[in-house]
């Protein structure tokens, strides 16, 4: 039997915004890369559009992926290293309530300073094996297995290990940008 039309457009869609997050680019960001408009890119990743050959080819090129990759259907969430030093998995992204949640797993490996995020993003961090300082660069704290922190992403932060590498997973909630503005 073989997929609706209705079933390729949402696996397409589907395949482009995990695509898009697991790359930490907002839909103004891919629309920037790959030349499509972001009401384009964004109906795209609603399938409330299905895009032409030229559309997927440039939705492909902004990606740095194939275009067959997004017409197939995803078996994991790839191992990714955005930032050098920590490796991170995708394990899942959903917008609930005008909030956009972002769950990683990480493994950092060396200290990493990020942010200040977008405004309003928050980080939830859970270590899960080894020592993590981590916090405000000032005044990090210092977290042992199982231990938590919940931290202000807008605002600029560390992750140094000590004693080698830290297994731990994150959730980052970021307030959705609607009207004009990105939508994350």
């Amino acid at each position: 039997m073989s997929e609706s039309p209705e079933g390729a457009v949402s696996r397409l869609g589907s395949r482009i915004r995990a695509e898009r997050v697991d790359q930490g680019l907002s839909v103004t960001e891919l629309s920037e890369r790959s030349g499509v408009g972001r009401a384009t890119v964004a109906d795209l990743e609603r399938t409330a559009r299905t895009p032409s050959l030229d559309t997927l080819a440039k939705i492909a090129d902004g990606l740095g992926v194939a275009m067959p990759d997004l017409l197939t259907e995803r078996r994991e969430a790839p191992l990714i290293t955005p930032v050098t030093g920590m490796d991170v998995k995708l394990l899942g992204a959903w917008i609930d309530d005008d909030i956009q949640v972002e769950v990683h797993r990480l493994r950092i490996r060396e200290s990493i300073r990020r942010g200040p995020l977008r405004s309003g993003a928050r980080g939830y961090l859970t270590v899960l094996g080894g020592t993590l300082m981590a916090g405000a660069p000032a005044t990090p704290r210092r977290l042992t297995t199982g231990g938590q922190l919940a931290y202000s992403a807008d605002q600029p932060h560390v992750l140094t290990p000590a004693g080698g590498p830290v297994e731990a997973v994150l959730v980052m909630r970021y307030p959705v940008i609607r009207g004009g503005s990105s939508v994350p």
